[in-house]
């Protein structure tokens, strides 16, 4: 008897719910797409309405979409064997393609595209009789010049971050968990910042500039963890950590300016920052 009564009581004990995942920046989060609680990335049930998750997708629905997934994949499939099959023979017959003969033209170059974008301060003749000016900047590479032009927007975004704290700390009255979410908007871009950093630093003009952004994107995830890491209770920890942060990105003007002033010798436009609060 003793044995059920326990066996009854362990089976009708609540189960304690997960704490909200709010020191977690907003790539490692999502929000239940049932009831909208906050779980962190991986979760398999929703502590809050226990509905089961497929990467933050209801199981019922994941399902629907395999399910759909299959179907339509076996018509599409088959739909191209049977193209295939029936234009086989036709392939057959086609003469082979002729050879692409090189061209042989002076100035043609034997090394094709170099997927570089070229210095905005040319090597032609007006720079002496042989080759390139001794202030030419060296062309700079697809992949560097992209990762400028998106740290530069990065760091608009970042400074948007900044004025959205400084209207939480003048509204009537302040919000801490909208505290917290911009604060874990301004880490997930810090972040995405700080793996561009060193994509700058392969063209050697950017190699300075490479390591200024690294160092304070790095600053600024910190800066947002120390906050990030107060309970949403502790509405003067919030405030003390929107002021850092707005502290922090107050250097982003100084970065902003080298970033756009680089770009610029190689053509390539940079966003101005939106305009801080004092």
């Amino acid at each position: 008897m003793a044995t059920h009564v326990l066996r009854r009581r362990a089976a009708t004990t609540p189960a304690v719910p997960e704490p909200l995942p709010i020191g977690q920046e907003e790539q490692q989060i999502f929000n239940c797409p049932v009831c909208s609680r906050p779980l962190a990335t991986g979760t398999r049930r929703c502590s809050g309405c226990q509905t089961r998750l497929i990467r933050g997708v209801p199981a019922l629905k994941a399902s629907l979409f395999i399910a759909t997934g299959l179907v339509v994949g076996l018509i599409v499939g088959g739909g191209a064997v049977a193209g295939y099959s029936a234009l086989s023979p036709r392939v057959a017959t086609l003469p082979p393609a002729a050879a692409v003969v090189p061209s042989a033209a002076p100035g043609a170059g034997g090394g094709g595209t170099s997927g570089a974008v070229p210095s905005a301060r040319g090597s032609g003749g007006a720079s002496g009789s042989g080759g390139s000016g001794s202030g030419a900047v060296p062309a700079i590479s697809a992949i560097a010049g992209s990762s400028l032009q998106q740290a530069g927007d990065i760091n608009v975004k970042l400074v948007e971050g900044s004025l959205a704290l400084r209207a939480a700390l003048d509204a009537s009255t302040f919000d801490t968990e909208d505290t917290a979410i911009i604060l874990r908007s301004i880490a997930s871009n810090a972040q995405f910042g700080a793996d561009l950093a060193p994509k700058i630093g392969t063209w050697q003009p950017g190699t300075e500039l490479s390591t200024d952004l690294a160092a304070f994107y790095e600053t600024v995830r910190e800066t947002a963890r120390t906050g990030l890491g107060s309970s949403l209770a502790n509405s003067q920890g919030y405030r003390r950590a929107a002021t850092d942060m707005i502290r922090t990105l107050r250097g982003l003007n100084a970065l902003q300016s080298s970033a756009k002033e680089l770009a610029a010798t190689v053509s390539i436009a940079l966003p101005a920052l939106p305009t801080t609060a004092p």
